[in-house]
């Protein structure tokens, strides 16, 4: 058992409501739009 384990580094978005995106995966994938909101705390846009 390692007890040292290092923990993942968190990488934060420098994403703020109003800026602009492009989705790059899923059925949407290449449009254009803007984020809404941001939920750091769960790691989401």
């Amino acid at each position: 058992m390692l007890r040292n384990k290092l923990e993942p580094k968190r990488r934060w978005l420098d994403l703020a409501p109003g800026d602009p995106v492009i989705v790059v995966a899923g059925k949407d994938k290449g449009k254009q739009g803007e984020v809404l909101r941001t939920l750091p705390d769960k790691h989401k846009i």
